[in-house]
């Protein structure tokens, strides 16, 4: 790893904070339900399911519609069906995404690495098309741990892979399910809002901002300007 005076390490999520997946995760559940008629309809589906990661919502549906398959092979279904939209093409960004990025990058003292309960194939076409995948000094997907968000496993193994302690970090989320992983693993969270259902209780994040920009800002203060214009990579 590059030395850094005085580092900070950045933990991003990836769907919801960086790209803006949640209509295709959507239709992927939809086609998922589709042989089922006994559940509730798109409005339900995301007020049963928010907060919960796939398995837990896949338990979740499963138990409340009484569904004719286990929540395993529902969850697969899901994941075959959202791999079928997104194969091959990069998701599309949250608005601000690159321009975070980019400016991320300028600071020779931050570190950016990211920690996602997507798979590798899932993110893959979108960091390969973007050239991210150097800009990460690490990326931790749902393949490598046992427990997904809200468990707090895929930050500590960030932490690990990093050699730092979890309070040298900041996690970028945008959910409760994220925001609880990061506190559980000890890493200070930046809570992206974005969502109007999304509300983080009383000193459960660092910062709480409405989108991007005003994400980027807040480090940009926090960080200072003493490395800006070093660069980090090509």
């Amino acid at each position: 790893m590059k030395e850094r005076s005085d580092p900070c390490y950045l933990l991003c999520d990836f769907d919801g904070t960086l790209v803006d997946s949640e209509s295709l995760h959507l239709q992927a559940w939809q086609q998922s339900l589709a042989p089922f008629t006994a559940w509730g309809g798109s409005e339900a589906l995301l007020t049963l399911c928010r907060g919960l990661s796939f398995e837990g919502a896949c338990e979740r549906l499963v138990a409340e519609y009484r569904l004719a398959i286990s929540p395993g092979d529902l969850n697969q279904l899901r994941a075959n069906h959202y791999q079928a939209l997104t194969s091959g093409q990069p998701l599309p960004l949250k608005q601000g995404a690159e321009r975070f990025i980019r400016s991320m990058q300028q600071y020779s003292s931050l570190s950016l690495s990211l920690v996602t309960g997507s798979t590798r194939a899932e993110i893959s076409s979108t960091l390969s098309h973007l050239n991210w995948w150097s800009v990460f000094d690490t990326v931790v997907t749902r393949d490598d741990v046992q427990g997904p968000k809200p468990s707090p496993e895929s930050y500590q193994l960030a932490c690990a892979n990093l050699g730092v302690h979890p309070s040298q970090c900041f996690a970028l989320e945008d959910s409760l399910t994220g925001l609880w992983a990061a506190r559980d693993a000890g890493v200070p969270a930046i809570l992206v809002a974005s969502h109007p259902d999304t509300s983080a209780p009383k000193g459960q994040a660092r910062v709480i901002c409405h989108n991007l920009d005003e994400a980027q800002r807040w480090l940009i203060g926090f960080i200072g300007s003493d490395h800006l214009g070093q660069g980090r990579r090509d």
